[in-house]
């Protein structure tokens, strides 16, 4: 990746401690291509949001800073801005013919996938939707002193349930159960 494309990012993180670890992983794959995380949106070459669908109103909060998103990609149609979680992997499609500025879409399961993902979109390509609940979801080492400073992290053990109770989504967006093995 070209790094004069961009090279600063933000990450907003809405729900559980899932969409932490995912957004934590992602932040940690993009300071390694060498990017630098930014604590506004506005000032970022690629934003993006890591959203939650257990209820109406985490969907709410999203389409609400969609919009604002949108209104600085207006000012500035460089900013690449893409939408991940668990409402990407529940509206995929939809959420780009509701918000047609937004260049990609990516599930939970994606994530690992993302700067493959941007350097797709510097290449030219938009609307690029990602949300094979059958992929493997992302793993990996963390980067070194990323945690450096914080006073906790999330490492995760299992991802995804097969219960599918009828009160819970997390099957649907989140995939099958997968568990790390027990070494």
């Amino acid at each position: 990746m070209n790094r004069t494309l961009a090279e600063t990012f933000y990450i907003k993180t809405m729900g559980c401690q899932m969409n932490v670890y995912d957004s934590d992983y992602l932040a940690q794959r993009l300071m390694a291509i060498g990017m630098s995380p930014v604590q506004n949106a506005a000032e970022a070459d690629i934003v993006l949001l890591n959203t939650c669908t257990v209820r109406a109103k985490p969907e709410h909060k999203a389409a609400t800073f969609i919009g604002r998103v949108l209104q600085i990609k207006k000012r500035r149609p460089q900013v690449i801005f893409g939408v991940l979680g668990c409402l990407a992997q529940q509206e995929g499609r939809e959420l780009l013919k509701r918000f047609p500025l937004i260049d990609f879409v990516v599930g939970p399961r994606q994530v690992k996938d993302v700067v493959d993902i941007l350097a797709r979109i510097f290449r030219g390509e938009r609307g690029i939707v990602a949300t094979d609940l059958d992929a493997q979801p992302p793993t990996g080492e963390p980067l070194n002193g990323f945690y450096r400073g914080k006073v906790s992290a999330f490492i995760t053990i299992m991802q995804g349930c097969d219960n599918f109770c009828t009160y819970c989504i997390v099957p649907y967006v989140r995939g099958r159960e997968i568990s790390c093995p027990p070494n």
